[in-house]
């Protein structure tokens, strides 16, 4: 068996342009995430966010055919005045799909379709993807565990070669993938997580050694409620995400900065205040699947 590729990218948004809001700070850079969930209805909607206010936003017109639990980014691919996001999802059947969503300049509206993947019985508590082949997820029992999405020889796909890396995860109330991050040699994926008590960590994991993962409390309180997590860059640097985190009961969104990313207790976090909507109104964050 084989590790399956398809065409995956560095997870970088593409460009956008928003007036910089925020402290004086923040203003000196531009932090970029693309926000996709699902709203009540099973929609797609994609929110451009760049420093704290949200510069673009679409919605694809009709429902999914499922509802989903999450969504893992996959891949990006622009050209011919479309952005092609691939996404791989997770639902309550039990069944992973491939999810692509086509943004065409000047559309108001996003096209989606899915493909589902050749697997059953596939449905952890919290699922992260980590932009290509390898994904993690936390079980109902709090246990991390790193897949593989494998084709098989007899040509199916499905996550396999399930690595479990460490207990005590029970805790987490979101859990989503920020980037690989390669220093001194040593490659290492870098997820983010929210608390059920409101604590924002960060989950390192090794590529070569998966099972040394370490965990750090970013911030120890300020992330209650928050169920739902979207990672991008700040002036495209790897080590400086930025985090809206969302908080779909309040029908509020925030955003964070993280200073060396992946560096442990070295990082530096500031949360910068509440995302706006367009034109410093107010957005849609009942959303669930955020990636």
């Amino acid at each position: 068996m084989a590790a399956l590729l398809l065409g995956a990218v560095a997870s970088t948004p593409p460009a956008g342009a928003a007036a910089p809001n925020g402290s004086s700070d923040a203003a000196k850079k531009t932090c970029r995430v693309r926000v996709v969930g699902l709203d009540a209805g099973a929609h797609v909607v994609s929110r451009m966010v760049v420093n704290g206010a949200v510069s673009a936003a679409k919605a694809s017109p009709g429902a999914l055919p499922v509802d989903l639990d999450a969504l893992g980014f996959y891949s990006l691919r622009q050209g011919g005045g479309s952005t092609t996001l691939r996404y791989v999802a997770v639902a309550a059947d039990g069944v992973p799909r491939l999810v692509t969503v086509i943004d065409t300049g000047g559309s108001a509206n996003l096209d989606v379709s899915t493909t589902s993947l050749d697997q059953t019985g596939f449905s952890p508590r919290l699922f992260a993807d980590a932009s290509d082949y390898r994904a993690y997820t936390v079980s109902a029992q709090g246990v991390l565990t790193q897949w593989y999405l494998t084709e098989r020889r007899d040509g199916t796909t499905r996550f396999a070669h399930r690595t479990r890396l460490g207990a005590g995860y029970g805790d987490l109330a979101a859990l989503q993938y920020g980037f690989r991050l390669d220093a001194a040699g040593k490659a290492k994926d870098v997820l983010y997580a929210t608390t059920t008590a409101g604590a924002l960590r960060q989950i390192a994991v090794p590529i070569a050694s998966p099972r040394q993962e370490k965990a750090v409390t970013l911030k120890a309180k300020g992330y209650l409620g928050d169920t739902e997590l979207s990672v991008g860059v700040c002036d495209k640097d790897v080590d400086h995400p930025v985090i809206v985190s969302v908080d779909p009961t309040q029908d509020v969104a925030t955003w964070t900065e993280v200073r060396n990313a992946g560096r442990g207790t070295g990082a530096r976090t500031v949360k910068r205040g509440t995302v706006t909507g367009p034109g410093g109104g107010s957005a849609d964050w009942v959303l669930h699947a955020v990636v």
